[in-house]
């Protein structure tokens, strides 16, 4: 059973409108398979069509954004495998009950997110949160919480299960 830690819901959202297209970020690690499964489930259960998100992050400063040989042009291409794997290999069972558009793109995570949330017209944005607090937290920044700070629709915020399987 998977529970929500956070929900997200700004004041124009009406209760119980219809979940049309949800955006489901991942960074393809383990940690995020609870908030695709959540999000690829509801999407079957709404009928509701679900973008898995992968962002290869520019933020490092081995990025020049305005070079055609910008390192991220490269890393797309096996990315785009990568994401696909994931699916294959962890949501086989859902894979064929619900329309999954697979897509990577490369920027800074939590901007891409909300940008593809408004240009997509989103209904809904699940993703993983990590769990780091304290410390950890003030000096890595949370991607989910830049994106529950400015997206344009609801954000289901899942955190995995302590017993998430390897």
């Amino acid at each position: 059973m998977l529970l929500a830690r956070v929900l997200s819901v700004s004041e124009e959202v009406a209760v119980g409108e219809k979940v049309s297209k949800i955006l489901a970020p991942t960074d393809l690690s383990r940690l995020s398979r609870a908030a695709v499964r959540y999000a690829l489930e509801m999407g079957r259960d709404q009928n509701a069509a679900v973008i898995v998100y992968n962002v290869i992050n520019e933020e490092g400063a081995w990025f020049d954004k305005d070079d055609r040989l910008n390192p991220a042009s490269a890393l797309l291409p096996p990315q785009k495998e990568r994401l696909h794997e994931f699916l294959r290999d962890n949501f086989a069972d859902l894979i064929g009950k619900v329309e999954v558009t697979e897509l990577v793109e490369a920027g800074v995570p939590h901007n891409k997110i909300v940008q593809k949330a408004e240009d997509e017209k989103a209904d809904m944005i699940i993703m993983s949160t990590h769990g780091r607090t304290g410390f950890e937290q003030v000096l890595l920044g949370s991607v989910t919480a830049k994106v529950v700070a400015r997206a344009p629709c609801p954000v289901l915020s899942i955190r995995p299960p302590k017993s998430e399987p390897k």
